[in-house]
């Protein structure tokens, strides 16, 4: 039994029995409902006529929505919510330098032990033993390595060679492309030898910094004016 009452300023409708809705129809057909569970569903709501806080929306159940009828300020978006959507960033992505002066043994292919970090966005780069960056999981790709190296006394026509080893060797399918040679003039006292070079790296890769000189005895990297860095190109 179904039955409408009115008492003071409040109208009860109740719908008796158990799992029985109550129905809104207009010409026969149904406009609104509510649910013997308290849910109010509706097929046309006036939108100027919602105040209040809206339940949560399963965004499952949201679909096909025009563009044009989206209008106001959305809500935050959180990151952890979107999925299937690759950024395009430069990471990874390492700054290094030298704590104090480093010796380079004469004739000797000495790697540049880059001990202390500027930043280093993925801890990819090994700053404490193997002084090294390596390519971590997911991140393959083009990378561009620059850097300055300032050496001590490098005059009378003298040579630095600046090189970047891939994976343990300066030479790569053969070929001497990673290495840069810096010739020193009878008046030097600082050699400016930069670096600059586009690798392309798989998962694993590891790169180093290395440094040789023919001076005739040990000099110094200048840890005051070195510095490397590297990071992955976005977009290629």
């Amino acid at each position: 039994m179904s039955t409408i009452k009115s008492s003071d300023e409040h109208l009860t409708l109740n719908a008796d029995g158990s799992s029985k809705d109550i129905k809104f129809q207009a010409n026969g057909v149904e406009k609104a409902s509510i649910s013997s569970a308290g849910a109010f569903t509706s097929t046309t709501i006036d939108a100027t006529v919602l105040t209040g806080n809206l339940p949560a929306i399963s965004a499952a159940s949201l679909t096909n929505i025009p563009a044009a009828n989206i209008t106001g300020t959305l809500p935050a978006i959180s990151g952890a919510n979107l999925t299937g959507i690759t950024a395009a960033d430069n990471t990874p992505s390492f700054g290094v330098k030298l704590s104090s002066n480093q010796s380079i043994s004469d004739q000797s292919n000495t790697k540049i032990a880059w001990n202390t970090e500027e930043w280093d966005t993925d801890n990819a780069y090994d700053n404490s033993s193997n002084y090294r960056f390596t390519v971590p999981s997911g991140k393959a790709g083009k990378y561009h390595f620059s850097g300055t190296v300032i050496v001590r006394n490098i005059d009378d026509g003298e040579i630095a060679s600046l090189r970047i080893h891939l994976n343990g060797t300066d030479s790569a399918n053969g070929l001497n492309h990673y290495r840069f040679n810096y010739q020193g003039a009878a008046t030097d006292t600082m050699t400016f030898c930069p670096i600059s070079v586009v690798m392309n790296l798989a998962v694993g890769d590891y790169v180093e910094l290395f440094l040789y000189h023919n001076e005739g005895s040990a000099q110094n990297v200048d840890a005051g004016y070195s510095r490397w860095s590297g990071h992955r190109l976005a977009g290629v």
